[in-house]
């Protein structure tokens, strides 16, 4: 299920989209700490942002700026009207596409799986991102890994992370190399967010059996042990 980042204070507008997305194969998160957004944001690890252009405290380019930062995820800017917004301004701070209001069920659905789509299905699927056999019983696909049958779903940098990891077996990986090494797939990644993103992964991994793959060197970096 693709999760979905509200940044929306307008209590109709939230509404709508609560009740165009839900029941529609996605998971909404919808921030009320406004001083908060950049951190929500990677805790929540979206895989599309809706956020308005006339945010609290910072405007939507503002935080848009923020998040592109961080991740490629892809995000639609939200405005009041088209004098709010244009799409060069929107593409410059950093956004997919826009939606201006009153806002329609029709277009919001087509322009979200449109950006979806053309991220997730053409970025995962390109070559070099299908990962056969890795050692008995471990394979990893686009948006999951598979040991001894069992499946695991993967987030975006999950995959990646872990496609990170299968590159560079029984070797030391200091952070800092792993997040440069990160950066060409996900986007900017900080310290904090490559601790999130690996304490969800080895969660993953051992829902499927594979525990202590994925080694911390204390002071070092991280080791990933394929089971053999």
């Amino acid at each position: 299920m693709k999760r979905i980042f509200i940044v929306e204070d307008d209590l109709q507008s939230a509404s709508f989209l609560r009740e165009s997305l839900t029941g529609k194969g996605f998971q909404l998160f919808q921030t009320q700490d406004y001083d908060r957004i950049a951190a929500e944001f990677i805790a929540y690890e979206p895989h599309l942002v809706l956020i308005t252009v006339g945010s609290p405290n910072f405007d939507g380019l503002y935080w848009t700026r923020q998040l592109r930062e961080r991740s490629k995820c892809p995000i639609l800017l939200i405005a009041a009207s088209h004098s709010d917004m244009n799409q060069v301004k929107a593409i410059e701070n950093g956004a997919d596409d826009y939606l201006v209001k009153p806002l329609h069920s029709d277009l919001l659905h087509t322009k979200i799986n449109r950006v979806m789509r053309r991220m997730y299905e053409e970025d995962i699927n390109q070559p070099g991102h299908e990962v056969s056999e890795i050692s008995p019983g471990l394979k990893l696909r686009p948006m999951e890994i598979i040991y001894n049958e069992k499946k695991q779903s993967l987030t975006r940098n999950e995959f990646f992370l872990m496609k990170t990891f299968i590159q560079y077996p029984d070797q030391l990986l200091p952070r800092e190399q792993l997040i440069h090494l990160l950066t060409k797939d996900i986007g900017s990644m900080d310290d904090n967010t490559l601790s999130v993103n690996i304490n969800r992964l080895r969660k993953k991994l051992s829902n499927i059996g594979l525990d202590d793959v994925i080694q911390t060197i204390r002071g070092k970096g991280y080791k990933f042990l394929p089971k053999q």
